[in-house]
């Protein structure tokens, strides 16, 4: 902070002070000496007033040059326009975006540099900009010198009082080519799955016909037979019908996992209690003929929007689930239920069963990993990848928390705004 002119002349007074040695003045020469007094303390005082001042003008100027560097050489070409579009400042990185010399481009109209396909979209930012006062954007398509072409993003406001508008102009190019490309490859993909999807519906409809005539073949071999075949045939044919069902029921998930989507599918208001209370119908009567009695409740199921049948088909594999990994000597207990947390509706399957390990947690909702071999829990091993699906299809996601013989909670979420 610069000293204050009181602090300058207590300063310059005690310099001269110094440097004056002894006063001995006589009395006749006091008028004259005071008046030397005088002018030698303002020459002192104006001598560090100018010093002062050459520091300020250095530190001043510094910074107007790493003003000028920040403002030439940003990232974002920096215009001045009047109402007609009148180039009256730039900076080098907007004239960059021309093609142009800086120095050429004061005075003229930055609308000649404007495509003519984006130029009513200009015209429109410049119109809100002078008519609105407050900060516009829009975006264009600039022409440079040698014809190439430049998306840019712009954004202005028109500064109180000068009739003029500071425009930002952000070449987008790049993003413009890459937005391009991801549209590009999302197409493909679109096509890629409807492709695929049209193949596995192909295959499996093709794949069940000679799977039901093996059955039906084997099931008349069986009846043409009767009292010939030898115990030993008879089992290799019930493998053979075993292993046809079990290849028709892989199919059947298979083309199910394969086609779940929402295209073309109505959003309904659904009951999520009614669904749930639906398959603990079923669970209770399959359950029956095994002598078992399963704990099913459920708390908190509210009203989504959503379409039926995936939501049928999510809670049906993850309560079906939770019953049948359970072990055997133990009964089963099922809890269903949802709670909101930081404007999302989590709902969750907890069970008492087998459990799952935490290093099997990545690979638990990939399509055709099973944990365990058929012949403990049998399946196709779609479950789980078919629920992960149909949450991704809403937006929503799902995990699961679980120790090995302490059950497992599997929790899934929905998307927001699902709720009614």
């Amino acid at each position: 902070m610069a000293p204050t002119a009181q602090k300058l002349r207590v300063i310059a007074e005690a310099f001269l002070k110094k440097n004056r040695g002894k006063a001995g003045a006589a009395p006749a020469k006091m008028d004259k000496d005071r008046m030397l007094h005088e002018l030698q303390i303002h020459q002192i005082e104006l001598d560090m007033q100018n010093d002062e001042l050459k520091r300020a003008n250095s530190s001043v100027e510094t910074a107007r040059k790493i003003y000028t560097d920040l403002y030439d050489f940003s990232t974002v070409g920096y215009f001045t326009i009047n109402q007609e579009g009148i180039i009256r400042g730039l900076n080098l990185s907007g004239a960059k975006l021309t093609g142009i010399e800086r120095s050429n481009l004061i005075g003229r109209n930055f609308r000649t540099f404007v495509s003519t396909g984006t130029l009513n979209s200009f015209d429109g930012f410049i119109e809100g900009a002078f008519e609105g006062g407050a900060k516009t954007s829009c975006e264009a398509v600039l022409i440079k010198k040698d014809g190439a072409q430049v998306n840019v993003y712009i954004e202005g406001i028109v500064s109180g009082g000068n009739n003029e508008c500071s425009m930002n102009v952000i070449d987008i190019t790049d993003r413009k080519l890459a937005d391009e490309k991801i549209q590009s490859l999302v197409l493909k993909l679109e096509q890629s799955n409807k492709t695929l999807e049209a193949f596995a519906y192909t295959v499996a409809h093709d794949l069940q016909s000679p799977l039901r005539t093996i059955a039906g073949f084997i099931t008349l071999l069986e009846q043409q037979n009767k009292g010939v075949l030898s115990s030993e045939a008879k089992e290799h044919m019930e493998f053979v019908t075993t292993a046809a069902m079990k290849m028709s029921k892989l199919i059947a998930d298979l083309l199910s996992y394969a086609t779940m989507t929402d295209e073309g599918k109505t959003l309904q208001v659904i009951d999520l209690n009614g669904v749930v209370d639906n398959i603990f119908s079923e669970v209770r009567l399959e359950m029956k003929k095994d002598g078992k009695t399963p704990s099913l409740t459920r708390t908190g199921l509210a009203r989504v929007k959503a379409v039926n049948a995936h939501m049928t088909q999510l809670f049906q594999n993850l309560i079906y689930n939770a019953v049948k990994f359970t072990a055997p000597e133990v009964v089963p207990e099922v809890y269903v239920g949802a709670v909101e947390k930081d404007g999302e509706y989590i709902l969750s399957v907890k069970d008492n069963g087998i459990g799952i390990d935490e290093k099997d947690y990545g690979r638990l909702f990939d399509a055709f990993q099973k944990l365990h071999g058929e012949n403990e829990y049998p399946g196709s091993g779609i479950g789980l990848a078919t629920c992960k699906k149909i949450t991704q299809i809403y937006g929503g996601k799902i995990w699961v928390e679980s120790k090995p013989g302490k059950g497992s909670t599997f929790y899934f979420t929905l998307g927001k705004n699902r709720v009614v």
